[in-house]
């Protein structure tokens, strides 16, 4: 699989509800314990996931919005991890940053339906 799903060229910028993490703080809010999820992925059976801690900052985040950081929190462990689960996430790349200076960077988009299960 390409790392980008589609790399739009210079000028084109993320939506305007996206993300840019700097720190966790930035994120949705976790819970203690685990936190439930149902993924849902086309036409499939919805399924349920366990997440906790970051991966669930990372899973809420994405729900309410597209996401990008840098390594600052090393988001993309987490959406590695939620692919390997199963979670369809992909990655559009965006060029030329004049706010950054960055010269090609990815954005997050969950395409998975996902809700969060009542505990």
């Amino acid at each position: 699989m390409d790392r980008y799903s589609e790399i739009h060229e210079a000028g084109v910028r993320p939506p305007a509800n996206a993300l840019d993490a700097q720190s966790w703080k930035d994120l949705a809010q976790s819970s203690p314990g685990y936190t439930a999820f149902s993924v849902t992925n086309g036409d499939q059976k919805p399924r349920v996931i366990k997440t906790s801690s970051h991966l669930t900052q990372t899973m809420r985040t994405l729900i309410e919005r597209p996401l990008f950081a840098a390594s600052r929190c090393r988001l993309s462990q987490y959406v590695s991890e939620l692919r390997s689960v199963g979670v369809l996430i992909n990655t559009v790349g965006y060029r030329d940053d004049e706010e950054t200076g960055r010269r090609l960077y990815g954005v997050w988009f969950l395409q998975s339906k996902v809700l969060e299960v009542a505990k």
